[in-house]
């Protein structure tokens, strides 16, 4: 899983521990790395951009769906009894 993490802060800007959201998304991540570790030559890089581009979909996932959750929430204030 190190590897995983490295690239995700070398590769995709994923600095530190408090931005990291995506712990759900580690595992996955990790179990697809045996992948890029079996390849060799140009494969190491295609598959190492697939992952990449896999964690950046997952990522706007996720950030849609706390988007659309807070603004529900806002939405749903008005009908709160307090």
């Amino acid at each position: 899983m190190g590897d995983a993490i490295s690239m995700l802060r070398n590769e995709r800007g994923v600095l530190t521990p408090r931005l990291l959201p995506y712990a759900p998304m580690l595992p996955t991540l990790a179990a697809a790395w045996a992948e890029v570790r079996a390849a060799t030559g140009a494969g190491v890089g295609a598959r190492k951009l697939k992952l990449q581009r896999w964690f950046g979909v997952r990522r706007l996932q996720a950030s849609t769906t706390v988007q659309r959750t807070l603004k529900l929430q806002v939405m749903c204030r008005p009908f709160e009894s307090g």
